[in-house]
């Protein structure tokens, strides 16, 4: 998770947009859409809290039970 968190923000400091990250980390659109939310909302945060939130909060990059937000289900 934390590298995929890594190298999203790199990638788009490098100016890739967010369906290309997601190609080249064969990833899901709306999962990395989710790290980049985060990182607007929360410009504070480091890579490991975008990391702990994305595995608390939506389950992308993950598998995890119990479905209770938008973006779980949204990336599941």
């Amino acid at each position: 998770m934390l590298k995929t968190v890594k190298v999203t923000l790199k990638s788009v400091k490098r100016g890739m947009r967010a369906a290309e990250i997601a190609d080249m980390l064969e990833e899901k659109v709306a999962c990395i859409q989710t790290i980049l939310k985060i990182k607007e909302e929360h410009p504070d945060y480091t890579e490991e809290q975008i990391a702990m939130k994305m595995i608390r909060h939506s389950g992308c990059l993950m598998s995890w039970n119990g479905a209770d937000s938008v973006d779980e289900r949204v990336c599941s």
